[in-house]
């Protein structure tokens, strides 16, 4: 069968996905503070932080590994072949840290529900 070829992506998604490849850490994980790159409030994302995994090590990062990868898929399945080898990577990281941190939490369920209750900050200023 012939090769789907991928559709042509913008600029600008490139350049967002670009920027969050340098953002993730060598093991696999995002901070929080990588929010900020998508337009989403650092504050928000922190406070829907689910309560059992509170103040835990590695909550923070791991929740921001989850909104990323979530991201992906709901915002940039199209260019998944720009982001995948980024996702197999934090997945690889989050398995068995999630498991650690909270292993009958439904991250899946916290994640979509935090995505869709989304609401953009205002734009970064453009850089000159």
């Amino acid at each position: 069968s012939p090769a789907v070829t991928p559709p042509p992506m913008p600029a600008r998604v490139a350049r967002v996905l670009s920027k969050i490849n340098k953002h993730q850490k060598t093991q696999g994980f995002w901070q929080i503070s990588v929010l900020s790159l998508l337009r989403i409030s650092v504050e928000d994302a922190t406070e829907a932080l689910p309560t059992v995994v509170r103040g835990k090590p590695l909550s923070r990062e791991a929740w921001a590994t989850l909104i990323m990868l979530g991201v992906f898929y709901k915002k940039f399945k199209p260019f998944q072949y720009q982001w995948h080898q980024m996702a197999v990577k934090a997945r690889k990281w989050l398995r068995p840290v999630a498991r650690d941190l909270a292993p009958d939490l439904d991250w899946a369920f916290n994640v979509n529900h935090f995505i869709t209750s989304i609401r953009p900050t205002a734009p970064a200023p453009k850089q000159k």
